[in-house]
This record gives structure tokens, sequence and C-alpha cells, in this order.
């Protein structure tokens, strides 16, 4: 008879757990970027009323040190538009969400975004005047995101939006100051260079250095110096920039050259010489030693001075 009763009194229990079902916690920590209805429920027995809170979103989980309060009148609310029966269900006044975070360091910060920014820009050096503070997130894995307006300064400072996100939900946005600089290859002068010089390995060592640190018309090592001279005298230890050169004319001043007169039925040479210096194809003036007249011509090559008549 014992047996019997304490058969009856957990059958009339289990059927209760059944109409009832459900009991909404009143302190509750998630650990998702976003909160659902699911995540409030104590324990269920009916896997098509937990799909159907599952669906229904009570919005961003709280960061760090705060929390989100749901009103007993809001969840009924909720619960009737969705059609669903909480006949019998325990509901507190008022329910408290956190969210259980943990942090991602601001040096894991630096270093994710130094990444990004590496394999958008190539030998690009980042560094944060500022630093960056840690941030509290979901557990999970979080993504990090960079947008910026523009382009970048290089070198130069930046401010940049770094956009972290967990379970593919915007979690964090926030802007970083950064300083971009990058390697680039340099040619420093290693022995004293005399005016009017043309350029030499002698004279110059490749060598890489800190853009930031270069004036800013250096000469990078992928520019030929072939054809060029120093404009003026230049110390060891100067950085080539492109004021310190000139190119090497193709006549000088002074020089004895042939002067070419062309027309349509005759051309006539006479001996000459150059009053100044001149690069392939400009006009430069020039003395007919024939006459002592002083003229001018186009360079045509080395010794050749063309004029058209």
């Amino acid at each position: 008879m014992k047996i019997a009763a304490l058969i009856l009194l957990i059958a009339v229990i289990f059927c209760q757990g059944v109409s009832a079902g459900y009991s909404v916690q009143e302190n509750i920590t998630v650990e998702t970027p976003r909160i659902s209805f699911a995540e409030l429920v104590d324990w269920v027995l009916e896997e098509e009323i937990m799909e159907k809170l599952g669906k229904i979103d009570l919005g961003p989980a709280p960061g760090k040190g705060e929390k989100r309060r749901f009103s007993r009148q809001y969840l009924e609310y909720l619960l009737r538009r969705e059609n669903i029966d909480f006949a019998g269900w325990e509901v507190p006044g008022r329910v408290n969400v956190k969210t259980d975070l943990v942090e991602i360091r601001g040096k894991e910060l630096e270093e994710r975004i130094a990444e990004l920014l590496g394999e958008e820009i190539k030998g690009v050096i980042v560094e944060f005047p500022r630093g960056i503070e840690g941030v509290f997130h979901p557990r999970g894995e979080v993504l990090v995101k960079l947008e910026w307006r523009g382009n970048l300064r290089i070198p130069g400072s930046n401010t940049i939006t770094a956009v972290l996100s967990s379970e593919g939900l915007e979690w964090e946005k926030f802007r970083v100051p950064v300083f971009l600089d990058r390697e680039v290859q340099v040619y420093r002068v290693i022995n004293d260079l005399p005016g009017n010089q043309e350029l030499n390995p002698d004279f110059l060592r490749k060598e890489y250095s800190r853009e930031s640190d270069l004036p800013r018309d250096f000469i990078g090592t992928e520019n030929s110096l072939e054809g060029f001279r120093a404009r003026r005298e230049l110390e060891t230890g100067t950085i080539l920039c492109s004021f310190h050169l000139e190119e090497i004319p193709l006549v000088e001043r002074g020089e004895e050259i042939t002067i070419l007169f062309n027309s349509t039925d005759f051309s006539i040479s006479v001996p000459g010489k150059t009053m100044e210096d001149g690069k392939n194809g400009e006009i430069i003036r020039v003395r007919n030693l024939f006459n002592g007249e002083i003229i001018q011509g186009k360079i045509k090559s080395e010794k050749i001075i063309e004029i058209d008549i």
C-alpha cells in the first residue's frame, strides 16, 4: 500500500512538472554576445517550447560591470506574443542578466592589429603611442576587423577603428591611434664625394633605415644612379637625396663641337664651341668659330649641335 502511494505521488509530481515545466531564473549569467529567452529558463521538458524560446532575442548581452534587467510584465508580454502558454510558470518580478566575460589583453590586441595591418601593407612597422587597454568579451573566438578612411600616412600618425565580433555579432568598436612606418633601403655616402663627381660604388653604401628618420627627398635603392653626378660636395654619412644630384650633361661648357646647319636641300658643318652645359635634345648657346657669332642649336649627340635653317 505504501509503495502504491509513493508511485502515485511521483506520478503527480511528474505531471505537475510537465504542466509547469519551466522556471525563469532571477539571476542568470550568459556566455553569448546576445541574450535569448531560452537562456533564462532553469530547466525544460519540451523540446518544441525550448526551440521557440531560443528564437526570442532579448538584445545584446551586458558589458563588463553591467547588468540587463527584465521585468516579469515584459517577459510575459514576449511569451504571449509568441503564443506560448506560460500558465504555471515561475517568473520572478525582475530578472537580472550579466555576461560571463574574459579579457583579451591590450598587448594581444596590439599584436593582432599589427598583424592585420601587415597583411594589408607590405613591410609596415606599427607602433601604438598610447597603448591599448584590454577588452572584455564573451567566451569563444573573437574576430578583429580594422576600418579607416582614405589613405594611411606612412610614415605618420593615423587613427583606425577596431571592430571586435563574437559569433558573427559585433561586440566592441573603438578607435586606436597608431604610428605607421617602414624600412627602406637608401644610399649613404661613405667617402667625401666631390662636387661634379660621377656616382660610383666607391663613394656609396646601401643600407636600411626607417623612413621617418630620413629626409623627405631621399633616394631609394630601387632608383638607378646611372647618368647622375653630385651637384655639390657631399660629406661622409650623408643620405643621398634628389636635390644632391644632377644629370650628367651630354656636352659641357667650353667643349669643341660641330655645328650642323640643315635645310631641305643641303647641310653645312662648321666648328663651334659650347657656351653652356646641356643634355641630349636641349637647346643651348654655341659660338660659331668660323665667324664668332653666338647662336642657339639643339644637342643631337655628344659632338653635334644641330640648327635648322
